[in-house]
Formats: C-alpha cells, structure tokens, sequence
C-alpha cells in the first residue's frame, strides 16, 4: 500500500478491519510526480538505506518489496481489503482500470528503483490478490508483472514472485 499512499490515496489502518483506502482521483494520481513519490516515501528508502549499510548485513542480501500491480489496483479500486471477493462492478470501467494499471506500473517500477538504490539487492514482488482473478489473468496479472520483472532484470538485480493463490502457476512462471 505503499504506492497507493505516495501517490496521494489516502491509506488508514483500522483496528480490527484492515487496510482502509479513500476515494479515487485519477486526476490526483495521475498529477503526481516522481519528486513527490520519493519524498514521501523517504522515510522508506532511508530505512533500507541504513540496514543495507549496517554490519549485520555484511554477509546477507537484503529484500525489497512492492505489492504487484493487480493487488495494488485492487485495493485502490475496492477501497479495503478484498476477503469476500470483488465486487460485481468492479471491471465496469475499463479505461479507468487500464490507465490506473499505467501508473501503477510507472510508480511501482520507480519505487523498486529506489530501494535497489538504498541498498536493496533482491526485490520480492508479492500478489496478495492473484487469486481473486479468475478472466483476464494474461492482461491483469501476467503482462504487468511481467513488465516489472524485466525491468528489475534490467536493473541487474535478482526477483522473486509470489502470485499467492493462482490456479496456473506453471504458466505464471513460464510467461
């Protein structure tokens, strides 16, 4: 939820309930920029940058973490967690999904950057949701995380993925 909350929907955490999410303004998202995103999420990158750096580590890898793109726009959609599925009208506005996708995936992919930056040198990219999914897996699930995973791959640096509870995991490892 960290992409969400540096991209300027709002993210409590309700006792007893979870993860609360405030209304979506994609024109908000969308005017968000890259300056803004790393400050505020520095508190982060600071923290990474501190372990990465302490004698604990001289011999251990530290892991960075982002949500996929399909759980992060799942929870910027549905506004909380997901546990009793999604709702019916939840593919009901197509251009909106798709242009939230866009900038999830810009952001996420910056957000990656920056912790490889502090001192990350394994990111883990973990889909909380994947399960929820049972149509479009290919162009919600698939294609995005695969954008991700080459562009960390550029970066030099090993991934790990977690599509927690998808039906085709062979397939999900061969695209």
């Amino acid at each position: 939820l960290m992409v969400p909350f540096a991209i300027n929907q709002e993210v409590k955490f309700e006792k007893g309930f979870g993860p609360k999410l405030g209304d979506l303004n994609l024109n908000i998202i969308k005017q968000t920029t890259e300056t803004e995103f790393t400050n505020k999420l520095s508190p982060v990158y600071n923290s990474i940058k501190q372990i990465s750096q302490s004698s604990l580590l001289s011999d251990k890898d530290l892991i960075g973490f982002a949500g996929a793109p399909w759980t992060t726009l799942v929870y910027m959609i549905n506004k909380m967690s997901p546990k009793k599925g999604l709702p019916e009208n939840f593919f009901s506005d197509s251009n909106l999904i798709n242009d939230l996708l866009n900038v999830i995936e810009k952001f996420i992919k910056l957000h990656i950057k920056n912790q490889i930056n502090a001192g990350a040198n394994i990111i883990q990219i973990f889909d909380s949701w994947a399960g929820l999914l049972e149509n479009k897996i290919d162009e919600y699930i698939y294609h995005p995380t695969l954008n991700i995973v080459d562009y960390v791959k550029e970066l030099g640096v090993p991934i790990i993925c977690f599509p927690r509870g998808i039906r085709n995991y062979k397939k999900y490892c061969e695209i």
